[in-house]
């Protein structure tokens, strides 16, 4: 028979799935600590990475991608229920939204192992060709991007 404080602990999950500032700030923190060793080692030794990346390159890669976009899905993952007043991301999608992000680490971190043939298989090259099908694809881009641009200046025309 267990006691009850054993069943409430266990209950209770684990307390970095509990708020979404703690996973990604905790990986931001760890993966530019990791990422910049792994630099300053790369420049000092002539260490290379399974990379297509120069070292450079792949510094300021992870640092934009990794670290700075963890910072800012911690932050906006806090942030957004407070201002919405919605329940706040918590426990295994958090978990989840975290593992992806480190599984976008990987490959860049690898991409010299990922064969280069791989990468055209998403779109191929006849559908690419079309004039019509590349002025589609940039009208849809420059369209995200407006509105994402009008999405922004709205929400800092509000917090102002």
């Amino acid at each position: 028979m267990a006691v009850p404080a054993v069943q409430a602990a266990r209950s209770r999950p684990f307390a970095v799935w509990t708020m979404a500032f703690r996973p990604f700030f905790l990986a931001a923190s760890v993966w530019s600590a990791v990422a910049l060793t792994g630099w300053i080692a790369m420049l000092l030794t002539g260490l290379r990475l399974p990379s297509r990346f120069d070292p450079l390159t792949w510094h300021i890669h992870e640092m934009l991608f990794g670290f700075v976009m963890a910072a800012i899905a911690g932050f906006m993952l806090t942030a957004i229920p407070n201002w919405t007043g919605r329940v706040p991301i918590s426990g295994r999608p958090l978990a989840a939204l975290a593992t992806l992000w480190l599984a976008g680490r990987l490959p860049c971190l690898f991409s010299a192992l990922i064969p280069f043939s791989s990468y055209r298989k998403e779109l191929p090259s006849p559908v690419l060709s079309n004039p019509a099908v590349r002025k589609f694809f940039f009208s849809m881009i420059v369209a995200q991007g407006a509105a994402l641009f009008c999405d922004l200046g709205w929400l800092f025309g509000h917090l102002v």
